[in-house]
């Protein structure tokens, strides 16, 4: 139980969850989690996908701040997902809203000016399953323009394996560490957030290449995952842990991937690095909310 820890912290922001719309919500989770990656990623069955789950494990987990993250393939249906996730984002006050958008997309500024209105935090990217090359021209224009509205960007980082992909996917969709630290050198004002600990299904000499970069990590799914492909625990655990302490300390963020990892359980994970001296409990402070308290603006004391 997180109460049976001596160090609690005084807030926590998870600033990588997801819902989904009713419609869609059972299947996209079930087909998710009936893939064989899941297990490969440990992944572990979190809220429901809905807001009302999400509130509910705030609730349980002593959740200051949850962020939801949209997640959309189809161009055509990015206003449809920002508005639904605004909406959902007003039943709980804890819930902070976050947008997607497209480089290519025809009413770029018009999304961007209205996401301001309505004082989104982030924009979640996902350059494969949307198609893009992050370092494209057309996508550094568009990123110009995300600087301009001082708007946060988060990266899925996945180099997602080749039999999961189609026809229409290819490798320089990809926003692996090489890119992102490619995109920060070209723009290094944006605020670039590279999501599952800098990516899963990546070797750690790729990851290492983040650390102490300028560029923001958020953690969510890789606590057991930064020793691919072996995922051996151990090894895995000592490179998560060798980020942590060198990564510059401002620029870590916790997260979960909830539905795909439990809230409390990742919580816990973190606690208990504390308890074993792995990490400072300045540093669990830092990673579990001050940090993103920081970079969001969010005005928790």
């Amino acid at each position: 139980m997180i109460d049976s820890y001596d160090v609690k912290p005084k807030h926590i922001i998870d600033a990588h969850t997801h819902i989904f719309e009713e419609e869609y919500r059972e299947r996209y989770i079930e087909e998710t989690f009936s893939i064989d990656f899941s297990i490969i990623l440990n992944f572990k069955r979190g809220a429901d996908g809905t807001l009302d789950g999400l509130s509910k494990s705030a609730d349980v987990n002593n959740i200051t701040k949850y962020f939801i993250l949209p997640v959309v393939k189809d161009p055509r249906k990015i206003e449809h997902i920002n508005d639904y996730y605004y909406r959902e984002s007003k039943k709980d006050q804890r819930a902070v809203f976050c947008g997607t958008l497209h480089p290519d997309h025809p009413r770029l500024d018009a999304i961007l000016a209205d996401l301001k209105l309505k004082k989104a935090k982030m924009i979640k990217l996902h350059s494969v399953f949307q198609r893009f090359n992050i370092t494209a021209r057309q996508s550094l224009k568009f990123f110009e323009k995300v600087v301009k509205a001082d708007l946060p960007v988060i990266f899925d980082t996945s180099r997602i394996p080749p039999k999961y992909l189609t026809n229409a996917d290819r490798p320089e969709y990809y926003a692996n560490p090489s890119k992102l630290l490619k995109l920060h050198e070209i723009l290094p004002e944006l605020k670039i957030i590279a999501a599952h600990g800098g990516g899963l299904f990546i070797y750690d000499y790729e990851r290492r290449n983040l650390i102490d970069s300028g560029i923001y990590i958020e953690l969510s799914s890789s606590y057991y995952n930064c020793d691919w492909p072996k995922n051996d625990y151990d090894v895995s655990l000592e490179n998560f842990t060798y980020m942590l302490n060198n990564h510059n300390q401002d620029k870590l963020l916790f997260g979960t991937d909830s539905p795909w990892q439990d809230q409390k359980a990742d919580i816990e994970k973190f606690l208990k690095l504390q308890e074993t001296g792995k990490i400072t409990k300045e540093q669990l402070e830092n990673i579990l909310w001050k940090n993103a308290n920081s970079l969001f603006g969010l005005g928790l004391k």
